[in-house]
């Protein structure tokens, strides 16, 4: 007899997804303000060094506006480097629950695969399988190096603890479903 596939619902990796195009988007959106708000700055510089005569009370405003703009240009700069970091984070992550939902479909057609499933105040499941084996919820991290877990039972990663309580999160996601199902 032919092996036939699990039932899959939902896209695997759907949600990191869009976090990671919406992180581009604010880097996009800190990059164009940022360059606005220079623009005008140089407009007000070159409209007041034509319209005006200059004295010497004027010399200080090029270097004001050159000030604001090199403040500016940090701030812009440390602000698309987080938002990269959050959109590398992000497709991260999103690969990682393609390749495990990719890896999900091959059990028997006795399972049920149920990707990004939405909780209202814990967010989201990456995997919920249901099976004759019973229900289990999954939660992809595309991690690496070594992964373990702490005296008080949280997640390591190359023995140091995780910035976030992914346990203690999973556990409450895991509660409010099994509230929702019974």
């Amino acid at each position: 007899r032919e092996k036939l596939m699990a039932k899959v619902f939902g896209a695997a990796g759907e949600h990191a997804g869009r976090q990671s195009v919406a992180a581009f988007k604010r880097m996009f959106a800190t990059v164009f303000i940022a360059g606005i708000v220079a623009a005008f700055c140089e407009g007000a510089l070159v409209t007041t060094f034509f319209t005006t005569n200059i004295g010497i009370g004027w010399v200080a405003l090029p270097i004001v506006i050159g000030v604001l703009l090199l403040v500016l240009f940090r701030y812009a700069n440390r602000k698309v480097d987080e938002h990269e970091t959050a959109r590398m984070n992000w497709r991260k992550g999103a690969l990682g629950e393609y390749e495990v939902g990719a890896e999900l479909e091959r059990l028997s057609d006795e399972f049920f695969i149920f990707n990004n499933v939405n909780t209202e105040e814990f967010g989201n499941f990456d995997h919920v399988v249901v099976g004759p084996s019973g229900i289990f919820a999954l939660e992809t991290k595309n991690w690496t190096g070594l992964i373990g877990m702490g005296a008080a039972g949280e997640i390591t990663r190359n023995g140091k603890p995780s910035s976030q309580p992914h346990i203690r999160r999973l556990e409450q996601k895991v509660m409010l479903l099994r509230e929702q199902i019974l």
